[in-house]
Order: C-alpha cells, then structure tokens, then sequence
C-alpha cells in the first residue's frame, strides 16, 4: 500500500507529465462544417504521431495505476466523496486518451481543466486518508 508521500509524488510526476503532454505534443483544431445551410462548429483534437501516441500510453497507464493505489485506500470510505473522486478520475483519463467531446478552445485549458482535477482529486484523498 502506497504512503502519502508516495502518492504525493506520483501526483507530482503525473501533473508535469500531463502539462508537458498536453502544452507541447498535443494541439486542437477548430472545425466548420456546412449541412443543409447552417454551420456547425466544435473543436477537436489533432491526430498525435506515434511518439507522441507512446507517451500518452506512458501517462494514461501511470494515472491509471496512481488512481487505483489511491482508490485501494479510499475504498471503505465516505461513498459521496469516492464517487466524487472516480468521476474526477474519469474526466482526466478522457482528457488523457483525447476522447469525446472537447468543451475548451485550447491545449492551456486542457491542462487547466486537468489541473484542477488531479488538486481536487488530492484533496479528496487527503481528507479520506488521513
């Protein structure tokens, strides 16, 4: 079972991961798309090459492996806050493997998005472990 030093860390090592992963290899792009007279719009993700692919496997399985050590600990706790943590967790894995919808305009915000998770995600943690 993982300390909370440990965790702290990892939490650490994840965050400049995914800052680096999200501000400098991956992009969005703006698409118009023209149906029956009217415009539609949305942003979604640009393709990533295969390195860039390799390290989103890296990232996707660390953060897969960080939250089922912290999930271990919390698992005969308050269920409010377990269920608040695994839909935070949800969210960032989706962010990572750049799947559905994309709401944010831009790489900076992802990451934002993302950054606020993994805190809330920590918070949670702290007041459940301790």
């Amino acid at each position: 079972m993982a300390n909370f030093d440990e965790i702290k860390g990892r939490y650490k090592g994840i965050d400049e991961a995914l800052q680096s992963f999200f501000c400098e290899y991956s992009g969005i792009l703006f698409l118009e798309q023209t149906a029956g007279g009217s415009v539609t719009s949305r942003y979604v993700w640009a393709e990533l090459q295969q390195a860039e692919q390799a390290m989103q496997s890296r990232i996707y399985d660390d953060y897969t492996s960080l939250v089922l050590s912290v999930l271990e600990q919390l698992s005969q706790v308050d269920l409010k806050l377990l269920n608040e943590f695994t839909h935070s967790a949800n969210q960032v894995k989706q962010c990572i493997r750049q799947e559905g919808p994309l709401l944010l305009s831009s790489v900076e915000d992802v990451y934002k998005f993302v950054k606020r998770e993994l805190v809330l995600q920590q918070s949670i943690y702290v007041k459940l472990a301790l």
